[in-house]
């Protein structure tokens, strides 16, 4: 494929219905603008499920809950219900996709996400987690958004947000065992993971050694170090796979689940206060632990660990049980231990998503940067209820100290970022037959600018690629950086209408998509989609 040829760029704030003449307004863009006026970002949003002896609890005010912060009452600037049984649906015309809305118009009110961990899971045990995965795919009742993913050799989608669970039953049916090769080799003799893996390690080879412990300490000293490599090679490919799902879901309303499937889970989110784990990885990763757990829990995605081994009563069932319940207890999840019953855990936190009462407020007293700020819920005048929510949040960190996402990694990732909502549409370009018109419009609501001067100024910066569909090359376009400074008339009128970024791109008469990201340069959000480039 020849190189693209940048033929035109404008920036300027338009109309939504500069995508096609048939979109309203509120098709796309965010209108909600009382709440979203104060842009900063200091609000912090805590989802929380309130239930009883028998499910839900409806019918919850404002003035029901009491919000700690670090033990200090807090005024609540935000309050939503939201439910898992209804969505926003507004058609989408011909050619306009979005990364919040499905090709029906609809944002879901919930999302769950389900991923299936075979680079972390025994060849024996993921049998019995297919199994038990049919299981409730066949019992599903249709409510909630489901998403199904899986971590095996390669991260890949099984299947994106749906509501049809008869294809889910049909995909994960034709699913097979797979072998993880670097489960079994990092399973060194000692250390972080000592004893949790039968597999790979030949025992009698362990007694030889430990007869011998002089004869072969050179093959025990080369056995350790090859087990950190795939142990460290694991947390790697497992965070990554985190971090991909956190994008993709970050942005959407009410209850976010991510149902984690594994017979083994390399790490927690507190990973300095491992030793063992400490002295077996790069500092470089255990950063990396810390940044998803922060991901986590400040986007309010609840992590649902569960062990997919059944029933066990080894050794090291409290060692397992320690780790699920640190990542469960950090995100507002559930652990899910020693039970042959996988369906209905999953079903479990399938039903967090039906009502999530969203509260939000400014913090009375700024915390030490990066600090952990506890959360406390209590719902007045209500006895036998359960208010489940994630214990806390770090407080914010200095724009000069945070770690913002990679623009080529976002670009590159195989699902699409959604903490700022994009729509767009590649229409043939007016002046040639060559090429597009890529029109990308963003929604300012969740771009965070600052006041200067009686003006709304901050910076997005935006890449894209073309992949052909001719012949599967991909050509990536020059990133640019998009200036924002708009009077407060224009900011107020973004904020119905969206900005639109529009540019003529020159694809030598080929057919394909493009994938567009754009990231907020002050806060590091982003949003990403692929948008289909075919003939009108």
């Amino acid at each position: 494929m020849g190189s693209i040829t940048l033929v035109s760029s404008r920036l300027a704030v338009f109309a939504l219905v500069a995508l096609n003449s048939t979109v309203a307004p509120s098709a796309v863009a965010g209108t909600a603008q009382d709440e979203t006026l104060r842009v900063s970002t200091e609000l912090v949003m805590v989802d929380v499920v309130v239930t009883d002896q028998n499910g839900p609890v409806r019918g919850l005010a404002r003035e029901d809950f009491a919000v700690f912060d670090t033990g200090r009452r807090q005024e609540l600037a935000v309050f939503e219900v939201v439910s898992g049984q209804t969505e926003d649906v507004v058609a989408l015309p011909a050619g306009v996709v979005s990364n919040r809305r499905d090709w029906q118009g609809a944002v879901p009110n919930s999302a769950t996400i389900i991923l299936i961990d075979r680079m972390n899971t025994p060849t024996s045990d993921q049998t019995f987690l297919n199994t038990m995965l049919v299981d409730f795919m066949q019992d599903f009742d249709q409510t909630g958004r489901l998403g199904l993913y899986e971590l095996g050799n390669e991260f890949r989608i099984v299947h994106d947000f749906t509501r049809n669970p008869q294809e889910l039953v049909r995909l994960v049916g034709e699913m097979e065992p797979e072998q993880s090769l670097a489960l079994e080799s990092s399973d060194s003799l000692g250390g972080f993971e000592a004893g949790l893996n039968s597999a790979g390690v030949d025992r009698g080879l362990v007694e030889f050694r430990d007869r011998n412990a002089g004869l072969v300490a050179f093959e025990g000293r080369f056995s350790r170090l090859s087990g950190d490599y795939f142990l460290e090679n694991r947390v790697q490919r497992t965070l990554q796979a985190l971090e991909v799902i956190a994008r993709r879901i970050e942005g959407l309303p009410g209850r976010k689940n991510l149902v984690w499937l594994s017979g083994r889970f390399p790490f927690a989110f507190y990973p300095r206060r491992q030793t063992d784990l400490a002295e077996e990885v790069e500092l470089s990763t255990l950063l990396w632990m810390e940044r998803v757990g922060h991901l986590l829990t400040a986007n309010n995605i609840a992590v649902y660990p569960v062990d997919v081994r059944g029933p066990a009563t080894t050794d090291d069932d409290a060692y397992l049980r320690g780790v699920m319940q640190s990542i469960a207890d950090m995100t507002g999840g559930r652990g899910t231990y020693g039970t042959n019953n996988v369906a209905q855990a999953i079903g479990e936190a399938v039903a967090d998503t039906e009502l999530t009462y969203s509260l939000g407020f400014y913090p009375s007293e700024a915390g030490e940067n990066g600090s952990f700020r506890t959360i406390d819920v209590e719902v007045a005048g209500r006895t036998g209820v359960n208010a489940q929510h994630r214990p806390g949040y770090f407080a914010f960190q200095d724009p000069e100290s945070a770690t913002l996402p990679d623009l080529a990694e976002v670009l590159a990732s195989p699902l699409d970022a959604t903490s700022i909502g994009l729509a767009g549409r590649a229409g043939a370009a007016p002046d040639s037959q060559e090429g597009y018109r890529l029109m990308v419009l963003i929604d300012m609501n969740d771009v965070a600018l600052t006041e200067a001067d009686g003006r709304r100024v901050g910076a997005l910066d935006f890449a894209a690629l073309f992949e052909s569909a001719d012949d599967g090359t991909v050509a990536v376009l020059p990133s640019e950086v998009l200036p924002v400074n708009l009077t407060e008339d224009g900011y107020q009128s973004a904020l119905g209408t969206g900005f639109l970024f529009q540019k003529v791109v020159d694809t030598e008469g080929q057919t394909g998509r493009f994938r567009v990201v754009v990231v907020d340069r002050g806060t590091g959000a982003a949003g990403s989609m692929w948008i289909p480039a075919g003939r009108d």
